[in-house]
Order: C-alpha cells, then sequence, then structure tokens
C-alpha cells in the first residue's frame, strides 16, 4: 500500500503559529485548523511542494525552512496511509495572506499557548509547536 505524501509548514512568529481554518466543504478535516500545506505531486521533492503550497496558500516564498519529522496518519475508514513532511519555515519572501479562500475561511497567528483550546486536525501538531518554540528560531 503506497503513502499519500503531504507537506505541512509551521511558521512561527512572536510566538505565535500561522494556522488556517478549513473550508467547511474540504473533504478531510472541514472547519478544523491546520498548518499550510498539502499534496506532494508525483513530479516534486517534499522540498518543492512545501514552496509550491505556501505560493498558492499564503503569497509567500519559503526561503529557509528545516525538516522537523515525518508523522503518519493511518485513516482506518479508507484504508490509506499518509506521510506528512513537517518542515519549520523560518524565513520567507511576502506577507502570508489567505490566497485561497475556497480552502481556509480564515488564517490567523496563534498564540502558541491558544493552541490547546482549538481544533487541529492533527494532535501531533501540538508538540511539534513546542519544539519549533523551544528552538528559538522564529523570524
Amino acid at each position: 500500500m503506497s503513502a499519500h505524501v503531504c507537506i505541512g509548514a509551521i511558521l512561527l512568529r512572536d510566538a505565535a503559529v500561522l494556522l488556517g481554518k478549513r473550508a467547511p466543504n474540504q473533504q478531510f478535516y472541514p472547519n478544523i485548523w491546520d498548518v499550510f500545506g498539502g499534496h506532494v505531486e508525483l513530479t516534486e521533492a517534499p522540498e518543492q511542494a512545501l514552496v509550491r503550497e505556501l505560493q498558492e496558500e499564503l503569497e509567500i516564498i519559503p526561503t529557509r525552512f528545516t525538516k522537523l519529522t515525518v508523522l503518519h496518519n493511518l485513516r482506518s475508514e479508507q484504508h490509506e496511509k499518509y506521510e506528512y513532511h513537517m518542515y519549520h519555515v523560518t524565513q520567507w519572501i511576502g506577507t502570508p495572506q489567505n490566497a485561497l479562500l475556497e480552502e481556509h475561511t480564515e488564517i490567523r497567528w496563534v498564540p502558541l499557548e491558544e493552541t490547546s483550546q482549538l481544533e487541529l486536525a492533527l494532535a501531533a501538531y501540538r508538540p511539534l509547536f513546542q519544539r519549533v518554540a523551544a528552538s528559538g528560531m522564529s523570524s
């Protein structure tokens, strides 16, 4: 069984993480807060997908990023495996804005201590947020 490969970007600024609220018509995680990212195309490396997705969704160009980990999620109802290649984006060109309104109803810099009160697409994001914050590397 091959896995669906996705990328996710953690952008941190002043102890707040940039999250998007997924639109209610989304197939996966409707009305749930998520990091930005998406599927890696067959011809792409994960890093290329990261740059493309952030340009499409936020109109920014990531210029410095570090791979944090790969999260594995088995969606039992579809019997499909998902791999989430997670990156910490530390520098970018441009100001993040909600460029794909059909994907996200809003985007927001969420203080790290408030992420525990939000319904996130993956619970595994929270320890990553803390790890990134602890590294002291934010833009």
